[in-house]
């Protein structure tokens, strides 16, 4: 494959796109920001780790379309909603590129790990702020509002083996996500928490 040529965003006639100029102008080398922000996400316990063990080539092509999105919409402050309104062709591809292509078994997923990568895949939006923040940590210079929150929903022992059990269940488990994401991916997907028995008086 050849080297992608960065798209110019919003159609900016000027010999260096604002977007592009931010990055030549930061501190790390695009090369370093780009490659540290890949390493974050699909090295160990990475946003992406689990898709990339069951399928290193999609997962890498998917992630590295996403840094190429996000880096020339560094200037943007709602990148996510441009993604969601103008589709990325390499990411919709994905989705068919996953029933041609086998995906391998991996530690956490050794019965059906096709059917698991496909499931993460359809889940990639939940995962695009990681991708934001791994850019912002690896020190791209953006206008992105990114709130790394350390709140943590309040469930007790045996509803957190409930949400994992769900969503090993669904495929989509990730060991590498905060509790905080995989009750939102839970949420996303329509889980319900059991509910508590009430001790009534005999």
């Amino acid at each position: 494959m050849g080297t992608k040529q960065k798209p110019n965003a919003g159609g900016n006639t000027s010999t260096t796109p604002a977007s592009q100029q931010q990055v030549v102008n930061s501190p790390v080398d695009p090369k370093q920001i780009r490659g540290r922000a890949f390493e974050a996400l699909c090295g160990t316990d990475g946003a992406f780790s689990c898709m990339f063990a069951l399928n290193p080539m999609i997962t890498g092509d998917l992630v590295q379309s996403l840094l190429d999105f996000f880096i020339v919409n560094c200037d943007e402050p709602n990148p996510i909603d441009i993604l969601k309104n103008e589709p990325s062709k390499t990411i919709w591809s994905a989705f068919f590129e996953s029933y041609e292509s086998k995906a391998q078994k991996s530690d956490t997923n050794t019965k059906n790990p096709s059917q698991s990568f496909r499931n993460m895949l359809a889940c990639f939006p939940a995962k695009a702020k990681q991708v934001m923040i791994a850019l912002d940590e690896a020190g791209l210079k953006n206008c992105w509002t990114l709130q790394k929150s350390n709140k943590q929903p309040d469930l007790n022992e045996e509803q957190i083996k409930f949400i994992d059990k769900f969503l090993q269940a669904q495929g989509v488990y990730n060991s590498s996500m905060d509790l905080s994401s995989r009750y939102k991916i839970f949420k996303a997907l329509r889980g319900k928490l059991p509910v508590p028995e009430t001790k009534e008086a005999k």
